[in-house]
């Protein structure tokens, strides 16, 4: 481990905002440069470029010990050894931040169903941003006109609604939350943001050019979509598990599937997860609603199904709710209730005993 006499100190011009301090110390062992900044002014996050290498802070110095951890990061170096004083100087403009990722959030509200106030969508960079570092934020929807929602490719453009604001929450990430979403067109899969140039977005010391990102498909969820209840239900005989008896299955919320759809055996087996169970030799379907499906087995020979198996949709149906708030999901719960006369769980009275 070198100690603190470096004399060539260029790439600290890279970051005139931050400076790296007057102490630190490095080795380059294999491919890792690995350095200890002392007395220095290092924020989580922060990145210092010189050439194409680049060291990140992992805390805040603390001066009263002079030291501060700082992450190793793979450089150009090749030849394993100390790095003494051969620092390169910085050439060219650090490249402006781009989009690591774009997701939605939904309110905290519990059940969430609906596109609403409190949800949101962040947007996560791949360096500290200049706006970032300042914790800027913005009150309005006019004041992030810099952002620009589109589907497909842009200037095709759709929006965040009528009313909402943002906020840098860390020197990275920028979040929009909704106040309220009439006319909010945005949709997990389909969407993708672009930044416009007089939004101003440069790297956190302004040092770079401004940033027109754009980014990949919006990921997450505005809603709580999700498999709510799979229960047995008994089709009148007292045996346990017998022709007739079946399974209904509740959805938080709408799925594309309308009501009164009819699904036979083959239908239902590339729809539904059984975790390796069976329900018999011969079964049908039927959508009451586009968020209910009543199973009934019509011939339970070879069927093994068990309460307390867990069941759902299989994950290549890519399954989302109707106004595809959500992001495909493969969901998933317990079945309850019971066969027998008397144990089931009063889904359909016509059915059920209990």
């Amino acid at each position: 481990m070198l100690t603190s006499d470096f004399h060539d100190r260029s790439f600290i011009h890279t970051c005139p905002v931050l400076s790296v301090g007057q102490n630190y110390t490095a080795v380059v062992t294999d491919n890792l440069l690995i350095i200890n900044i002392t007395q220095a002014l290092a924020v989580p996050g922060y990145h210092y470029w010189y050439q194409n290498m680049a060291v990140v802070a992992n805390g805040v110095a603390d001066l009263a010990v002079t030291h501060t951890p700082v992450q190793s990061a793979v450089c150009g170096c090749s030849v394993p050894g100390v790095v003494i004083d051969n620092w390169p100087a910085f050439t060219g403009t650090p490249p402006p931040p781009s989009v690591e990722a774009f997701s939605a959030f939904r309110s905290p509200t519990l059940n969430d169903v609906t596109l609403g106030a409190g949800d949101g969508v962040e947007i996560r960079f791949d360096v500290p941003t200049n706006w970032g570092v300042m914790g800027v934020s913005y009150p309005n929807a006019a004041s992030l006109s810099w952002l620009q929602p589109f589907d497909g490719v842009p200037g095709n453009t759709t929006s965040f609604g009528t009313a909402y604001t943002g906020a840098w929450v860390s020197t990275v990430t920028l979040r929009i939350t909704f106040q309220d979403t009439a006319g909010c067109t945005i949709r997990p899969l389909q969407s993708f943001v672009q930044l416009l140039t007089s939004g101003g977005l440069k790297d956190y010391a302004n040092q770079s050019v401004v940033s027109n990102a754009t980014s990949g498909a919006l990921t997450g969820s505005f809603v709580d979509f999700r498999l709510s209840r799979c229960e047995a239900f008994d089709g009148g005989s007292p045996a346990s598990f017998a022709n007739n008896d079946g399974i209904y299955m509740e959805f938080s919320m709408p799925t594309p599937i309308p009501a009164g759809t009819v699904w036979n055996d083959s239908q239902l087996n590339n729809f539904l997860e059984l975790s390796g169970s069976f329900m018999g030799s011969a079964y049908t379907g039927v959508w009451n609603t586009s968020s209910k499906l009543y199973i009934t087995i019509t011939d339970v020979t070879g069927g093994n199904l068990v309460l307390t198996n867990v069941m759902g949709v299989l994950a290549t149906v890519n399954l989302r709710d109707a106004d595809q708030l959500s992001e495909p999901s493969q969901p998933m719960c317990v079945l309850l209730g019971g066969w027998k006369t008397g144990t089931c769980i009063n889904v359909r009275s016509s059915r059920c005993m209990g």
